[in-house]
């Protein structure tokens, strides 16, 4: 069980389940845990893979065992700098794409922020009244309720609410869609795909 070690060390390539799988499981239980994958392929897909989920290190086999050494120091001391909560608490995650919505929990669970989902716009803002959030990240393409509307309603009704929207344009570029956020009441916007860092940085930013 994850509660009982300290770090997952997996090969990338594996029948049944490939480590990024495993890993996205053992996050599911422990957020926190730290994760190194192995691979003999290439290095430069799993370190994109790893960015967008968090992983602390991706090491090309075969491994030396300094170099294997020093990945498991740095990724526990890490670990032990992240297990503080971090200020602000709730998030509200919202798209449409339950992929990217699990994407979004494990960057911002890993370090220590309390995370809810919703599908769209009208499950948010019931979510929202039932249990408010210090932070809402929205798409703006979505079925049901759009983030355009989503924000407006949320904005009018909750204007202390910090707002991050991010969209990938659907037929259009997602600068058209993301000006027009910015315009009527989200703080900050994302174009996806975006990195750790720049969402990290997004949050960390409105929830100071």
């Amino acid at each position: 069980r994850p509660g009982d070690f300290d770090i997952l060390i997996s090969d990338m390539t594996m029948p049944g389940m490939t480590g990024d799988r495993l890993a996205e499981k053992v996050r599911e239980i422990n957020p926190r845990i730290p994760v190194i994958l192995c691979t003999g392929y290439s290095q430069r897909m799993c370190e994109e893979k790893a960015e967008q989920m968090g992983i602390s290190a991706v090491i090309m086999k075969p491994a030396l065992t300094h170099e294997m050494a020093e990945k498991i120091r740095k990724a526990l001391d890490k670990g032990k700098k992240g297990c503080a909560p971090c200020a602000g608490g709730h998030i509200l995650v919202v798209d449409d794409e339950e992929q990217v919505r699990n994407m979004i929990r494990t960057m911002l669970e890993n370090v220590g922020y309390e995370v809810s989902e919703a599908p769209n716009g009208r499950v948010a803002l019931r979510s929202h009244h039932d249990h408010p959030a210090d932070l809402i990240i929205t798409d703006l393409i979505m079925p049901e309720k759009e983030g355009i509307e989503t924000i407006r309603e949320i904005k009018r009704d909750f204007p202390e609410v910090k707002i991050i929207a991010i969209s990938g344009g659907g037929v259009n570029k997602p600068a058209q869609y993301l000006d027009l956020a910015g315009k009527i009441g989200a703080d900050l916007t994302l174009a996806k795909p975006f990195k750790r860092n720049e969402l990290l940085q997004a949050v960390s930013t409105l929830l100071r």
